[in-house]
């Protein structure tokens, strides 16, 4: 068997693109041999089994797998095929498989007649003469299998032909075939969406030499994707092609090259032009997916919703292994340690944890990620289902039903076997046990005693920080540890009074005994040099502080809920701390001698504190004694904090703050939100950032204070708090960083105009100001106005064409979106005017977005339509220098009662006709529960510069324009909607516009014909033409 091929283009799912069968007598040293290296010449991956087929009676089963696993057949019929009867035996065995997995075999007659193949005649008929002695069964199995086979469609060789043109024939066949093959199932799901935006990168219209890469997991569909380009370099694991295409880009005009890998690094190292990483199937579509192939249907019958299980296949697991093969012995521990443990984890926490194993994380987490086989979102790791279980299967594979001899345990009844019968062995080197799901268990002192190079050991309950541990696990009072090599220890109800006295912590990172009977952390010294994180939280017999004496790295330090603990800490060690958390039960601060130059976050929420001296503190960054209930007063001196950004005091008996307080010019984050203190001289309760929504209830009306000195607040929210518009004084314009304000549920009538001199305002939102009436001066740095539920609003002067600066600002293209739900007296008011204000203040660049109510779409829309979509004709030469974008409107309303429960999504995407696939989405939220009532108009304008088009010029060759309107995320539907194109002169003429009735097209979708009166000297043509529907 000599297989040689330098990059497998077809083999997807298949070990071979074709197999050769053939009488090596005739045929090996002559035409097989040259049809065999033509193939390889167009890198077909063939079989060809060159140890020969006559040696034996029976098939190899090696020939018998081959068989199995190709994709094509080619069967070389010549003169003393049928005087072999392994020829024959592997004939029946391809139509078998033709049969049963619709292979594709292609005959060839070399030098023999069709009809002699299929009657068994000639040649052929002379072999079957001297088989009387062969089973009956075994005769009608082959005579079948030649008479089938000569019935399908093939190639004659004849004598007198050249046998050079016929391989080349019969190679272009077979590459046309693969490449039919390759066509798209009528059961992808999710594909329509990974087309669209390759579209966009592939630039069909350009006539540049483009290389795109496509990278992503095994099996998630980078190669059907690629498929209809022209050069597809598929499955790529090393340089070499790369390197190829990059230094020799010899390409004709107009080429695109597509590369798929696994390995982003390959593909980002390379100089293409654009990369595509291809994401999993969301939600829907992969109900969708499994249904079709489990149902033959889109989605599941509730007879079928019962719950389905079934390991992983042959193939699935041969194809997500591929990229565990390739990695080192090094990232394939931290594969399997993710694959077992920490899936959906922190990825710092991770990185710590195995940094401290020696396995050099974040190049190994960076390697897994480039190789798709994990993935980093919210700094968590997240692993596909398919891929955890394929690392489950490793783990287990060598000894499949033994767990005390595999290198990790994660599933509650392996691991309650092996604790409980003693049958751990040295070969364990992780242990996690949800005791959540797991029954109670009791241990002996030999559970753990030959676990020798367990690093990793963590029991633990899904439990919130103040639930009770029930399920535990009870160990004995002479317990050990055996092992040296811990690096993270997490005992959820740890039941002894302290830990063992064998207990080696040299190489521990984290230690975690939260909920535990402690009452010691350990009676002797430990040295512990590496310790970084002690968690003891809600130890509630804890009496001592740990001593950190020889813990010199431990950095954070939690004793959340030990009620019994008396004092604070008294080790030196504690001055280089980082972090500290301590609830309930302490009462005073402790004296400190020295400065805890390290200390950057000190959290004391719940606690009896009365007072809290910050003088020795001068690096925290972090203070919350939010919860303190007896804490009346903070430091006079807290302004020294100059590093401090975050302070919440919460449910604090804070009365009023020191001065002090708006000297800290770092801070960023500050909240006093339900403060028992005096409300009628409210110094500070509405200068909140993100954690507000303080109500204030006893009609006082807020008066805040100098605010200069906090120039670095970038989020103020002023929500909830009883302002008037004197409440607001003139010093919040000294807020010049301020970029998000919010001044909902207040009693103001109009937009305080001290916010016009915010210059890095991008967010303004005063919705549910059910007394606001108008809306005027904004900085023009503003992106995104939300004023719904404004009930009395009635002018929003900021769109006016006397305001140009709002709209026209140029220091930032940034989408600009009004959201006006429910503002009804505004809509019955100036509704169509405040639409045709911001026809007029289109710019070229800027995006524009509105909502408000209303249930017609405006009269300047030139194409409206009834439904979800609208088709339009577009004119010759529609698309010149006055062209600004495209105007998209839709009328939607929710089904009767229904609610917008957290965010309502609205898109149009819309398409271009006998060319590329273009989108644009616009978003629109609508916060909270509130119902939207009656109908409402969305008003989206997509410049033209923002359409992406290598050559705007070639626009002019589309002649169709299709927009496509939905919204997701409440029950709904899309009434009417409408599309515009903006000229330059729509802002200075009124046109005169009439659409003839309704055509349809061939495919039965409704488009409008354009008939424009406008200048002459303007038109891009004088007649409508009716082009082919895409």
């Amino acid at each position: 068997m000599a297989p040689t091929t330098s990059s497998r283009i077809f083999s997807l799912g298949w070990s071979w693109d074709v197999f050769l069968s053939f009488r090596g007598e005739d045929t090996r040293f002559t035409f097989t041999d040259h049809l065999h290296s033509a193939l390889l010449q167009k890198r077909i991956r063939t079989f060809r089994d060159d140890e020969g087929l006559d040696r034996g009676e029976e098939i190899g089963s090696s020939i018998l797998k081959a068989i199995e696993e190709s994709r094509m057949y080619i069967v070389v019929f010549s003169k003393t095929y049928a005087h072999s009867k392994c020829c024959l035996d592997e004939l029946a065995k391809i139509m078998e498989c033709k049969i049963q997995k619709g292979q594709t075999v292609v005959p060839v007659f070399y030098h023999v007649e069709p009809s002699d193949v299929r009657n068994q005649t000639g040649c052929f008929g002379e072999a079957f003469d001297k088989y009387q002695k062969v089973p009956e069964h075994k005769l009608v199995r082959w005579k079948a299998a030649l008479r089938n086979a000569a019935n399908l469609s093939g190639w004659h060789v004849q004598h007198h032909g050249y046998e050079s043109q016929a391989i080349q024939r019969i190679v272009q066949n077979i590459l046309s075939r693969n490449l039919k093959l390759l066509s798209a199932s009528d059961k992808l799901v999710g594909m329509e969406r990974h087309l669209k935006e390759m579209a966009s990168l592939i630039f069909i219209d350009s006539n540049d030499v483009r290389m795109i890469g496509i990278n992503g997991i095994d099996g998630i569909g980078k190669t059907t994707l690629a498929k209809a380009v022209l050069v597809v370099l598929d499955d790529v694991d090393g340089t070499g092609q790369l390197e190829f295409l990059v230094i020799n880009r010899a390409f004709g005009p107009g080429s695109r090259i597509i590369v798929t890998s696994r390995h982003k690094y390959l593909l980002a190292g390379y100089g293409l032009d654009a990369l595509y990483e291809v994401k999993e199937l969301n939600c829907k579509e992969a109900i969708q997916l499994f249904s079709l192939h489990a149902f033959h249907m889109n989605s599941p019958q509730k007879v079928y919703c019962k719950g389905w299980r079934n390991d992983l296949t042959r193939k699935s697991k041969n194809v997500l292994m591929r990229g565990f093969q390739r990695l080192d012995d090094c990232h394939r521990e931290i594969f399997l340690d993710v694959a077992c443990f920490f899936k959906g984890e922190d990825l710092d926490f991770v990185e710590r944890i195995l940094e401290a194993c020696n396995f050099y994380s974040k190049l190994g987490i960076k390697v897994l990620t480039d190789n798709s086989l994990i993935s980093i979102l919210d700094n968590k790791l997240l692993m596909h289902d398919l891929i955890q279980k394929s690392g489950w299967e490793i783990v287990r594979e060598q000894y499949h039903t033994e767990p005390g001899k595999w290198s990790r345990l994660w599933d509650p009844e392996d691991v309650y076997h092996v604790l409980t019968t003693n049958t751990g062995t040295k070969r364990i080197e992780g242990i996690f046990l949800n005791m959540s799901v797991s029954n109670e268990i009791h241990l002996t002192s030999d559970a753990f005693k030959k676990m020798t190079r367990l690093r990793l050991l963590r029991v633990y309950q899904n439990v919130e920080n103040n639930s009770i541990v029930s399920n535990t696990v009870h160990l004995p009072c002479d317990f050990k540890f055996p092992s040296h090599e811990l690096r993270y220890l997490h005992w959820d109800g740890w039941t002894l009074e302290s830990l063992p006295s064998n207990f080696d912590g040299w190489k521990l990172v984290e230690l975690s005994l939260k909920h535990s009977s402690l009452k010691h952390l350990w009676k002797q010294r430990k040295c512990l040099p590496k310790l970084e994180v002690i968690n003891l939280g809600n130890s509630q017999h804890l009496m001592e502080c740990p001593n950190l004496s020889f813990a010199p790295r431990v950095e954070l330090l939690i004793l959340d809920g030990c009620t019994s603990l008396p004092e604070f800490l008294t080790s030196p060690a504690a001055l280089n701390l980082t972090s500290f958390q301590r609830s309930k039960g302490l009462e005073r601060f402790p004296e400190i001698m020295e400065v805890m130059e390290c200390l950057q976050k000190l959290l004391l929420d719940g606690t009896s504190l009365k007072s809290c001296p910050p003088q020795f503190l001068r690096s925290l960054e972090t203070l919350i004694v939010s919860g303190c209930s007896k804490l009346s007063k903070l430091p006079e001196d807290l302004g020294r904090l100059q590093f401090l950004m975050k302070l919440q005091a919460d449910g604090t008996a804070i009365t009023q703050p020191p001065l002090s307080l708006f000297h800290l010019r770092n801070l960023k984050e500050l909240s006093f939100r339900g403060c028992k203190g005096s409300t009628s001289n409210s110094w500070i309760s509405s200068l909140l950032f993100r954690l507000l929504h303080r109500e204030n209830s006893d009609g006082i009306g807020l008066q805040l204070p100098y605010l200069s000195g906090l120039y670095s607040l970038k989020y103020l929210d002023l929500s909830g708090c009883n302002l008037t518009d004197r409440s607001i004084n003139d010093n919040l314009g000294h807020l010049h960083f301020l970029e998000e304000l919010n001044l909902s549920r207040n009693n103001l009538v109009t937009v305080p105009a001290e916010v016009n001199r915010l210059s890095h305002l991008r967010v303004l939102s005063v919705n549910q100001c059910k007394s606001l009436q108008e809306i005027s001066k904004l900085p023009p740095s503003i992106k995104l106005l939300d004023a719904g539920d404004c009930i009395s609003l009635e002018s929003l002067s900021v769109l006016s064409p006397q305001s140009p600066q709002y709209l026209s600002s140029s220091s930032c293209l940034r989408p600009v979106t009004f959201k006006l739900p429910n503002c009804f007296a505004l809509a019955q008011d100036n509704g169509a005017t405040i639409l045709e204000k911001l026809r007029q203040n289109f710019l070229p660049e800027i995006e524009y977005s509105i909502v408000l109510p209303g249930s017609t779409i405006p009269e300047w829309f030139q194409h409206p339509s009834i439904g979800s979509s609208v088709t339009i004709e577009l004119p010759p030469n529609w698309h010149h220098k006055d062209f600004l974008g495209f105007a998209l409107c839709s009328v939607f309303s929710l089904e009767e009662d229904e609610i917008i429960q957290g965010s309502g999504l609205i898109c149009c995407n819309f398409e271009f006709r006998e060319g590329p696939y273009l989108s644009s989405s616009i978003s629109w939220t609508h916060s909270g529960d509130r119902a939207i009532e009656t109908d409402h108009i969305c008003l989206v304008y997509q410049p033209g510069a923002k359409l992406m088009i290598p050559k705007s010029s070639r626009l002019n060759k589309f002649r169709k324009i299709t927009a496509y309107f939905s919204l997701s995320g409440a029950s709904h539907v899309v009434k009417n909607c409408g599309i515009h194109l903006i000229y330059a002169r729509d802002k200075k003429v009124n046109y005169q516009t009439r659409y003839t009735s309704a055509k349809r097209s061939s495919d039965g979708s409704r488009y409008y014909c354009l008939e424009e009166t406008q200048p002459k000297r303007l038109r891009g043509g004088e007649n409508c033409e009716e082009g082919s529907h895409a």
